[in-house]
């Protein structure tokens, strides 16, 4: 039966982490100190046994102490430059990390970026998706609905004045069909003004604003201050939505958390910029369980004022309250665009 031949590995070699283990400082030293003293011991002995107490034996001793100096020196410049050698490719390991470092952070960053534009985009697409649904299902509400009820009223009316006088029952009937007709019809036209208010798109922003305070107003327990002036800008369907539906929300925050007495909302131009400001006097305690959705509100409010190119900034109020501003451009062209 065969031997089985098993081959030596061989030996590992020397790294530069064993090169450095073995000329560490500490042994560096101690093999300086050993040299030194078989130096001396050697150097003094040998003078003794050959030359004696003669002046050239101690001009041997003075050399020889002098090239012990100068061994001394020798060994720390050499030390001393292998530390050098040793910082440096230190330094330059550390210089390369942090290039690896920053390239990394950097690309993860621009993809961060990237991914947080995109998001942005599609918000866009979305909320104009919902604009004109919402625009749509109002204006099928308005006409079509409105127009079939206006039938069903009017055949209703026919309906009655065809009951005989007599039959009371008949024509309560047809009374409380007529009041149910006008309910629904009314019940419609609230439904399809809070999808998209006509106001809005007939008579423009600065109507739809003021209309929007008006209604506040109407709901709230509490004095609403309108200052509107007049927008002497072409309309943008995109930049007076996002105003409007700003303003809406920063109203419905009004109702819900502020607890407000005075509520001011102005609308303004300044220079190239449309300024909208909704100001509240309130605790602007946010500590219910809303609070969440109240964050995702003013989040959606920045949202919709970045689409069209403008900023959000939510502050305390000089009452106490909260205000919030809104700038736009005339122009509603995204910042990717300009």
């Amino acid at each position: 039966m065969a031997r089985e031949q098993h081959s030596s590995p061989d030996p590992e070699p020397h790294t530069a982490a064993h090169v450095e283990t073995l000329w560490s400082p500490w042994r560096v030293t101690s093999l300086f100190l050993v040299v030194s003293l078989i130096w001396i011991l050697g150097t003094d002995w040998l003078v003794q046994t050959s030359l004696g107490d003669t002046r050239l034996a101690g001009e041997i001793q003075t050399w020889k102490g002098l090239a012990w100096v100068a061994l001394l020196a020798f060994l720390i410049y050499i030390q001393l430059s292998r530390t050098r050698e040793l910082q440096r490719r230190l330094y330059d390991e550390i210089r390369q990390q942090q290039a690896l470092l920053e390239t990394r952070v950097q690309e993860r960053t621009t993809r961060l970026l990237e991914s947080r534009e995109q998001l942005r985009m599609l918000t866009r697409r979305l909320d104009r998706l919902a604009e004109v649904e919402r625009k749509s299902i109002s204006r099928e509400l308005h006409d079509q609905m409105g127009s079939d009820l206006t039938s069903l009223k009017i055949d209703l009316q026919a309906i009655g004045k065809a009951i005989p006088a007599n039959d009371e029952e008949g024509a309560e009937r047809v009374r409380t069909a007529l009041a149910l007709v006008d309910s629904m019809y009314l019940s419609f036209r609230q439904i399809a003004t809070r999808l998209r208010p006509s106001v809005l798109d007939d008579c423009g922003l600065a109507a739809g604003i003021e209309w929007l305070a008006n209604e506040f107003e109407k709901r709230a327990d509490c004095n609403c201050i309108i200052e509107v002036a007049d927008i002497a800008v072409p309309p943008d369907e995109l930049r007076d939505t996002a105003l409007f539906r700003i303003c809406q929300e920063s109203l419905t925050n009004v109702l819900k958390h502020a607890r407000a007495v005075n509520v001011i909302v102005s609308l303004a131009t300044k220079e190239d910029q449309i300024e909208l400001v909704v100001e509240d006097d309130g605790t602007g305690d946010h500590s219910d369980p809303d609070t969440s959705q109240h964050r995702i509100g003013v989040v959606g409010m920045q949202e919709r004022a970045f689409a069209v190119g403008g900023e959000t900034t939510v502050e305390s109020g000089a009452n106490g309250g909260t205000r919030v501003r809104v700038v736009v451009p005339y122009d509603s062209a995204t910042p990717s665009e300009r």
